[in-house]
């Protein structure tokens, strides 16, 4: 393999872990919004930005 594949495999392993990180900020916003996990300054739409941000990061690591 060429380094650019390695730099490319790199990439889009980083695409995949921010796809399932997402997955953890709408999960930590769902328990915000049912009131089973209190915070005294976020919100559950704070969570769901950065879960569509995530989502958006890593497929365009993934695809890009």
């Amino acid at each position: 393999m060429t380094p650019r594949m390695y730099f490319v495999l790199v990439l889009r392993g980083i695409g995949i872990w921010k796809l399932a990180y997402s997955l953890e900020d709408f999960t930590t916003a769902w328990n915000v919004h049912e009131k089973l996990y209190t915070l005294p300054y976020d919100t559950s739409g704070a969570f769901v930005n950065h879960g569509v941000v995530n989502i958006v990061v890593g497929a365009l690591l993934l695809f890009g």
